[in-house]
């Protein structure tokens, strides 16, 4: 029998975030969309999905950080950015 600690680290697996931006690079990739639409499409869809069952986790550093990298990486993903671009502040 699995334990809840086991079960929790299967269901992470199965919504991992990155997994879930990634099926929706098609939309990600339009240009007819707005960024204002796309971000919403994230916070509806992702987001969401990503979130699900939070208020019965007990909140760890390493599921703090899980969230913390997603909400860095959801945008980076929708604008095109990559890790080894430069992004210079604008001013």
């Amino acid at each position: 029998m699995a334990t809840s600690t086991q079960r929790y680290t299967d269901a992470w697996g199965l919504l991992e975030p990155g997994s879930i931006i990634a099926q929706l690079d098609n939309v990600w990739r339009q240009q007819r969309l707005s960024l204002s639409t796309k971000l919403r499409i994230c916070t509806s869809l992702v987001q969401s999905v990503v979130l699900y069952g939070s208020e019965t986790w007990t909140m760890r550093k390493v599921d703090s950080d899980r969230i913390q990298s997603f909400h860095m990486q959801a945008p980076r993903r929708i604008l095109g950015i990559r890790w080894y671009d430069k992004v210079y502040p604008t001013q």
